[in-house]
C-alpha cells in the first residue's frame, strides 16, 4: 500500500470524526433551543440545520472525492501480464507456450491462434503475408501449447531457411472464425479479432 491509499484512509478516518463530532454538537444545540412552542424555535431549528448539516455533507463528498481513484482504478482493465512463456521456430515449423490465464475474462468469446513469420526488416509485420496460421485452441485460464508445422502450401515455407529468425504472435479471434481468412496480420481486426501485447488491454 503506498501513501495515496494512506492519504485516502487518514482523510476518511478524520472526516468521519468530525462528522460524529457534528452530530453530537447538534444534540447539544437543540437541547438549548427555547419552547417548541416559540416561534423562535422553528427559526433557530432552521438556521441551525444549515449551519451543522452543511458541513457534514461537504466533509462526506470530500471522503468520496479521496476514495474516487481508487474506485476508478478497481472498474480500469487490468493491463496484460507476459503471456508468453516460451516460443521457438525452425525451417519446418513454430511453437509456442501461452499463458492463457491473460485472457480469461474473454474466454466466453475468443479463442487463440498462433501466427508465425520470418523476420524481415524490409517488410512490415503487419502487412507480411508470408505467414502460417495456427488451427484454434481454446483458452483453458492454463498453459497452451501450441506446435505449427509447416504445410508445403504455407507461404512461410519459401522464406523459412536456416539462420532466419521467426517471430511468432498470439491471436484471439471470434469462436465462430476459423482464421483461413487471416492472411496477414492486419487480417485480424477485419475478423473481429485482436492482437494482444504485453501491457496492453483486451476489449470486451
Amino acid at each position: 500500500m503506498d501513501y495515496k491509499f494512506w492519504l485516502a484512509f487518514t482523510t476518511t478516518v478524520i472526516g468521519v470524526g468530525s462528522q460524529l463530532y457534528q452530530i453530537r454538537l447538534m444534540k447539544v444545540k437543540m437541547e438549548d433551543i427555547p419552547s417548541p412552542r416559540s416561534p423562535k424555535r422553528v427559526a433557530a431549528e432552521r438556521a441551525l440545520v444549515r449551519k451543522l448539516y452543511t458541513p457534514v455533507f461537504v466533509m462526506a463528498g470530500l471522503i468520496f472525492v479521496c476514495w474516487l481513484p481508487f474506485i476508478i482504478q478497481a472498474v480500469k482493465p487490468v493491463p496484460l501480464p507476459a503471456f508468453l512463456a516460451a516460443w521457438t521456430g525452425t525451417v519446418d515449423g513454430c511453437n509456442a507456450v501461452i499463458d492463457s490465464s491473460a485472457f480469461s475474462r474473454v474466454a466466453d468469446k475468443y479463442r487463440l491462434f498462433l501466427v508465425c513469420h520470418i523476420v524481415d526488416l524490409t517488410v512490415d509485420g503487419m502487412e507480411d503475408d508470408k505467414i502460417a496460421v495456427s488451427k484454434p485452441f481454446n483458452i483453458t485460464g492454463g498453459m497452451v501449447n501450441i506446435l505449427l508445422p509447416y504445410g508445403p502450401s504455407d507461404p512461410i515455407r519459401s522464406v523459412a531457411k536456416p539462420g532466419t529468425q521467426t517471430a511468432v504472435s498470439v491471436v484471439l479471434l471470434p469462436k465462430d472464425r476459423d482464421g483461413k481468412n487471416i492472411v496477414r496480420l492486419s487480417d485480424v481486426e477485419k475478423e473481429g479479432g485482436q492482437l494482444p501485447i504485453q501491457g496492453g488491454r483486451l476489449k470486451d
